[in-house]
């Protein structure tokens, strides 16, 4: 139950797990964004529309990395 509406935030923050706050949202993506690619030395492409969607449509961010075999991505001569 919502205590109080100064609250709201921090209590979905404790009690939800949800930012509220698109900003703070968007800070923490970019914050896991560079620490995973920096992990695989790699580089986070920047894109802002591509970075508003996304902060648009998660309520907790969580990066995460994950790597293919070259082959996975071949595609075959008939498809």
């Amino acid at each position: 139950m919502l205590k109080d509406a100064d609250s709201y935030a921090q209590q979905l923050a404790t009690e939800g797990a949800v930012i509220a706050s698109f900003a703070a949202r968007r800070v923490e993506i970019v914050k896991q964004l560079a620490a995973a690619a920096a992990k695989e030395g790699l580089k986070p492409i920047e894109d802002d529309a591509l970075l508003d969607e996304v902060t648009a449509l998660v309520e907790r961010p969580t990066c995460c990395s994950a790597s293919l075999k070259p082959n996975t991505l071949k595609c075959r001569r008939n498809a």
